[in-house]
């Protein structure tokens, strides 16, 4: 199975995910471009990547239709092949990619970017852990695959800060630079 055929089956199988997940960022996303767009960039990317993060919370601490925990537990896996295969694993990868992205492109700082990231999965996981109450789950790959996604994000930020902003700039006129 090829990962645009794995992505598609994900997609078909947790579109009710996907959706909740597209619509939140597009409309965080959307209300504070419209919002700030007058504003300078950096500070624009710093609204986003707290739109971002709000979309996050709202999709990852929503309570699931399923069975209330009796107490705080974490499951913990190891890496292995069935751990990359998991029917979760790209959502979890893509649902932090435009969080890396926005950080990076707004502090400039691939590191702060992937730590924010990190941080921000491990306090999530936490919370699932602890708020049984929500039906869901701790679990060490979503941490992993989500910080993944942060990565992802922060890397591909960096290459357009490295790679294509300085050629678009270059082939500006001085006055609108």
């Amino acid at each position: 199975m090829g990962l645009t055929s794995y992505v598609i089956d994900f997609a078909r199988g947790n579109a009710d995910f996907v959706l909740q997940a597209a619509a939140t960022a597009a409309a965080c996303g959307a209300s504070v471009y419209f919002a700030l767009r007058r504003w300078s960039p950096r500070v624009l990317w710093w609204a986003l990547t707290a739109a971002c993060t709000i979309g996050i919370l709202a999709v990852t601490l929503r309570p699931a239709g399923g069975y209330a925990q009796s107490g705080a537990s974490c499951v913990v896996h190891g890496i292995d092949l069935e751990f990359f295969m998991a029917s979760d694993m790209p959502g979890n990868v893509v649902l932090f990619v435009p969080l890396g992205l926005s950080a990076m492109l707004a502090s400039r700082s691939p590191s702060l970017a992937i730590v924010c990231g990190a941080a921000l999965s491990a306090l999530i996981e936490a919370a699932q852990a602890v708020l049984t109450g929500i039906g869901r789950e701790c679990d060490s790959s979503d941490w992993l695959m989500n910080t993944l996604g942060a990565v992802l994000g922060a890397a591909l930020a960096r290459l357009y800060c490295t790679r294509i902003e300085p050629r678009r700039n270059r082939s500006m006129p001085a006055r609108h630079r």
